[in-house]
């Protein structure tokens, strides 16, 4: 024993950091269930700041969202239904409850219930002495008319919204703007279309924010996308912000804008670039708020503080301007505790200026990483906490509640205006607007003229002159144009809200390119509020004129002018604008915002003039295609062959734009296009004797022996390209090194690349161990040198070599950094085409992805050659693959060209199975799907029995094999397998799959078994979480994202150490234990008997498109589709244990783990 005890102790000093016990990364927490008066003790404070209970249970259960109201009172939602609604067959027990401070001690000791039997309770909103919330499934109007305090009459004001896909994400947030609309977000992942009385609809899914008017006339939508926005706040400026669980924790809201969402695309424009990159360890944000008054210390004032529900902290960032564009900067956390229970839900300024954080105290508060019936969940308490400053400083008042606003006079109210607390203020205009209304007017009018411009009661009061809107307002709104920047900014976001452009021209756009950034920024959204094709000139010249870090003035500008073409069918009239070069790229790159005619016209007016190229082709195209009222094939064929003769892969783009885009018609290909496609794709397959220089690969001397680094890696370049391959060190690990040397070649005068990558990190000295070298062939002499970039973007570097052309020389790409970061390099996009990465791949998976498009049935020799060559490239193999698939009918057969196409099939003879497979014998072909099997790898074995099952014949052919013992009866066990067998054959196929798996472990068991050893693998082993990073880069961020790399197919990453050791086993290992809604695959019957599956991300017209296990999108059109159902499987594969061996599924583990925010100590 005596003998591993050290080692065994050095090995826990080693990991125990990683794996010590840490209470905040814990799905159930384990820490005792504290009283509020310990968990008041736990909490840690800036200097100065004090923190007390306001409220807690017995009192409340379960709050979600709260308001104040003009008493002063809290207005809050509760539930203890939650996550899980109330089932239909009796009410939910959740309720609306008002707390009142009767002794103004700071305690909110009176407690009634106003409104009972409610189903899920979220956002709220006091008015007229009642309230508008949300319970599911709709927004009401909760009244009391009699004047007792407990509601006696309830309105539906909009709904149903759609709450089947989720129940705890729901409408919440309720936020009351100057412009006297209620604005709210409409959280996670239902697909809601509601109405207003005016028969205005909206539709969301998922994410968005809305607006609406307090008495059910109208609802707006406002922004698009956002995962799970819940908190909203509001500036002086009148600009808003959400925070978003799972992007970012802080958006700032533009008008129209697309941000980022799941799988679901921008309109053409390009999402809302973010305020912030950094992500808080977490992302779980709950409620936002931003403060402004006197009664917190000047260095907290516009501070944004935001609740972050997973770490148990209130966050905090500075807001940093550039122009109208604010960036977050991240500050230290505002509050801390060590009682991992306290969950900040909601937080809000209150009328005294103090902050109020709502505590939706609880052991568990995830809904999908933690089973929704798990009996930890807390269903009784609550607390509402107050922070107010006690210190000594000077200058900050204390926090005190103001007077009750029922009963002042109207003159009183009007001095309240002028209180710094922006939520007082907007809670008096309303007040006076709502209740007070127009006997008040004479008063206010009187009061706006001896108001200063600069005052926050100009703005207010001008505000509340338009609700009433007389000449008075108008002449008010006149006068706020001309004077200081907060009441320009309010003047041009009243006209924004306004029917009609009254004051636009001559206010707005003739002052448009000389004002102050937020004054531009409001005037913009005005314009785009009123569509007027005068417009579209003055808002071009505008765009030219932004600052380059302005970027929210910049994507405001541009959604002014899709507003405008989206109102301008007209050629003529966009024709007379007299546009310069500049200006109409400009246009035409909006246009893909823009679904009609006329913008179509002006997309291949821009493709004809020669103005457009690379990716950015084959997008135009695809647009033009979707919209176009004419012949784009015919405009188009001539023009790809004179114009890029030479470039056939950029061809086949603009072949599958132009399919994709009359797809989303439910157009198929015309003759010529077929035609187009054939005549390409011959020349694209045939190109294996284009020219090409090879490399080798030797060490770099002085160095230990290194596996050597270099592979093919696609990667974005400056100029927009994303697509082009690039030699790189960085996939491999970065402390890898090794030379890359190119065979001789002549030298031009001229000769360019495009390089990648790191020499250090950005803020120390960089090193000269990368660089990119030219040798002379005979003498070895260096005749050029660079260093990489020190950007993971591709930037372009040129070498003059006049004075060696014509001689010949060889290039050598060395990565001699042995560092763990930022020591890699990338190389690619030679002007010597002999040079790039084995140009023939891209060109013939160009041609393969056409002949799967088209169904090329002509070039199925050729495809045959490539699938059965020895040395066929693997990606042009994979392709090859899936173009045989796409020409084959019988499931079977497209299973034996499943493992033709993959690079995993070893040991068999390629060109009997596909010799086999062209033959047409059923015997011959299941001969080969046994071959296939026999030498195929546990996940390329999958794979075939998935295709297998996309039929029933297919299916059939696996139950035999699995019966005769030559494929394995674990297949049938499958989830993914398994669900699609039983949506096929019913019953009798479950018995089958019953009988032909009897003795073998359930899924379930076999997967507790796995996760069991990997845990103990886990702790035995020394991981690492570098090559654990290289390993999520090429298996897991095709669909995940951390630190905003990835892809967004499947949830965010960001934070998930914070679930600890045991849940990311399971998440990782048994991905369909606990699968969020959002995520579940849908299985698909089609029309020809063909069974597929994928997660759905969006409809695009006649199109359904859905991911696939990989993260790659593909296409069904709708009219095909047969039967609909959704699953409750996950898209990630469930065979991760299999596939993965345990010492690389532990590095990938320590990796995840290692994605949190240090606890603090």
């Amino acid at each position: 024993m005596q003998r591993w005890c050290l080692p065994a102790l050095l090995w826990l000093c080693v990991v125990s950091p990683l794996l010590a016990a840490d209470p905040f990364a814990e799905g159930v927490r384990t820490t005792p269930w504290l009283s509020p008066a310990d968990e008041q003790k736990a909490f840690k404070l800036p200097e100065g700041f004090a923190i007390n209970l306001v409220a807690a249970e017995p009192d409340i259960q379960k709050p979600l969202n709260m308001q104040f109201d003009e008493r002063g009172r809290i207005w809050l939602t509760c539930s203890v239904e939650y996550p899980y609604a109330a089932p239909n067959d009796r009410p939910g027990k959740d309720s609306i409850r008002v707390l009142e401070d009767t002794d103004g001690d700071g305690r909110f000791e009176k407690m009634t219930i106003f409104a009972d039997g409610l189903n899920i309770p979220i956002g709220i909103y006091p008015w007229k002495g009642g309230c508008i919330a949300f319970s599911i499934p709709d927004i009401i109007h909760f009244e009391d008319t009699d004047g007792d305090g407990l509601c006696d009459k309830r309105t539906k004001l909009y709904g149903p919204f759609d709450t089947s896909r989720d129940t705890h994400g729901m409408c919440n947030a309720f936020r009351r703007g100057f412009d006297g609309w209620l604005y709210a977000c409409h959280g996670f992942n239902n697909q809601s279309k509601v109405k207003g009385a005016d028969g205005n609809e909206v539709t969301m899914n998922s994410g968005n924010t809305f607006r609406f008017k307090l008495d059910g006339s109208r609802i707006e939508h406002f922004t698009y996308g956002q995962v799970n926005p819940f908190g909203m706040c509001m500036d002086e400026r009148f600009n808003i912000f959400t925070a978003d669980c799972h992007s970012k924790p802080i958006y700032q809201l533009l008008r129209g804008g697309y941000y980022p969402s799941f799988g679901r695309p921008h309109d053409g424009l390009g999402f809302v670039p973010p305020m912030m990159d950094h992500l808080h360890g977490s992302t779980a944000i709950c409620g936002l708020t931003t403060y402004t008054g006197e009664n917190f210390p000047e260095k907290y004032r516009g501070l944004f503080f935001s609740g972050n529900v997973m770490t148990s902290r209130i966050n905090c960032n500075a807001a940093e301007y550039h122009g109208s564009t604010i960036r977050a900067k991240e500050q230290p956390d505002f509050l801390s505790t060590s009682d991992p229970w306290f969950r900040p839900v909601d937080i809000h300024i209150g009328p005294d200026g103090a902050m109020y954080v709502l505590d939706f105290y609880n052991r568990i508060i995830g809904h999908y990483e933690v089973p929704l019936p798990h009996p930890g969940r807390d269903r009784t308490s609550g607390r509402i906490w107050r922070i107010a400053y006690t210190g000594n400083d000077p200058k900050t008042k204390p926090a005190k509640m103001p007077r009750d606003l029922k009963g002042l006079s109207t003159k009183e109210l009007l001095v309240e205006l002028e209180n710094p607390n922006l939520q007082r203020r907007l809670t008096v205009q309303h007040y006076l607007s709502d209740v007070v209304g127009e006997k008040c007017k004479e008063e206010v009018v009187a009061f706006l003229k001896a108001a200063k411009p600069q005052s926050s009661a100009f703005v207010h009061t001008l505000w509340m002159l338009e609700r009433f809107r007389s000449n008075d307002s108008d002449e008010a709104l006149m006068r706020s144009r001309s004077t200081t920047e907060l009441s320009q900014i309010h003047h041009a976001k009243i006209v924004a809200n306004r029917p009609e452009a009254e004051f636009l021209p001559e206010a707005i756009t003739l002052s448009f390119t000389e004002t102050p950034p937020f004054v531009r920024r409001a005037d913009a959204e005005a314009i785009g509020a009123h569509p007027n094709p005068d417009a579209i000139k003055i808002l071009l010249e505008s765009l030219g004129t932004v600052a380059k870090d302005d970027t929210h003035l910049s994507y405001t500008i541009r959604i002014a002018l899709r507003n405008q073409l989206s109102a301008t069918q007209s050629l003529q009239r966009l024709d007379a604008l007299e546009l310069t070069p500049a200006e109409s790229a400009e246009l035409a790159s909006i246009c893909l915002a823009v679904n009609s005619p006329a913008a179509a016209t002006i997309l291949l007016r821009q493709i004809e003039a020669g103005k457009v190229s690379g990716d950015q082709l084959a997008i135009y195209i695809q647009h033009a295609a979707k919209n176009a009222s004419g012949d784009v094939v015919a405009r188009m064929v001539p023009l790809a062959k004179k114009q890029f003769a030479d470039d056939l892969p950029l061809q086949a783009r603009m072949v599958l734009g132009i399919q994709a885009g009359l797809a989303t018609r439910n157009e198929q290909p015309g003759e010529q296009l077929q035609t187009w496609a054939q005549e390409l794709c011959q020349q694209l397959l045939a190109a294996a004797k284009t020219e090409s220089l090879p490399w080798e690969a030797v060490s770099v001397e002085g160095l230990p022996p290194s596996q050597q680094p270099w592979v093919m890696q696609e990667r974005a370049s400056k100029d927009g390209d994303k697509e082009s391959k690039f030699f790189s060190s960085l996939p491999r690990g970065e402390t890898l090194t090794g030379i890359y040397r190119s065979k001789p070649f002549e030298l031009p005068v001229k000769f360019s690349f495009w390089a990648a990558g790191h020499n250090g990190v950005s803020n120390q000295p960089a090193t000269d161990k990368n660089k990119i070298v030219l040798r002379h062939a005979e003498t070895k002499e260096i005749l050029a040198e660079s260093v990489p970039p020190r950007n993971d973007v591709a930037q372009r570097i040129e070498w003059d070599l006049q004075k060696f052309a014509g001689q010949r020389g060889y290039l050598e790409l060395i990565d001699g950094d042995t560092r763990t970061g930022y020591a890699w390099l990338a190389v690619g996009r030679f002007s010597v085409s002999a040079l790039n990465p084995v140009q023939q791949v891209a060109q013939q998976t160009a041609g393969c992805e056409l002949a799967t498009k088209f169904k090329l049935a002509d070039l199925r020799p050729r495809l045959g050659e490539l699938l059965a060559g020895d040395n066929t490239d693997a990606a042009v193999r994979a392709a090859a693959g899936l173009a045989f698939v796409a020409l084959e009918s019988q499931a079977a057969n497209r299973a034996v060209a499943t493992a033709l196409g993959s690079s995993e099939l070893a040991g068999v003879d390629r060109a009997k199975l596909l010799n086999d497979l062209s033959s047409g014998d059923e015997a011959r072909v299941a001969e080969a799907l046994k071959l296939s099997l026999k030498a195929s790898p546990l996940r390329l074995q999958t794979l075939i029995a998935d295709t297998l099952t996309s039929d029933k014949p297919g299916a059939e052919v696996l139950f035999s094999l699995v019966k005769a013992g030559q494929a394995s009866p674990r297949l049938l066990m499958i989830p993914a397998i398994a669900t699609r067998l039983n949506a096929m054959g019913g019953q009798p196929w479950k018995d089958r799959i019953a009988e032909l798996t009897a003795g073998l472990p359930t899924d379930a068991e076999a997967r507790d078994k796995l996760i069991a050893e990997r845990k103990i693998a886990l702790d035995k082993n020394l991981a690492s979480g570098t090559r654990g990073a290289e390993l999520f880069t090429k298996n897991c961020a095709n669909c995940h994202q951390i630190a905003g790399k990835g892809a967004l197919v499947g949830p965010q990453l960001d934070g998930i150490g914070l679930r600890g050791r045991d849940r990311i086993l399971e998440d990782v290992l048994d991905p369909n234990r606990n699968v969020d809604v959002a995520f579940r695959t849908t299985t698909l019957q089609l029309a020809d008997g063909r069974v597929v599956s994928g997660l759905v991300r969006r409809e695009e017209g006649a199109l359904l498109v859905l991911v696939d296990a990989l993260g790659k999108e593909f296409t069904i059109p709708k009219n095909d589709i047969e039967e609909r159902k959704q699953t409750q499987l996950s898209l990630m594969p469930a065979n991760v244990g299999e596939t993965v061996s345990p010492a690389d599924f532990a590095d990938l583990a320590t990796y995840l783990l290692e994605q949190k925010k240090p606890q603090e100590k």
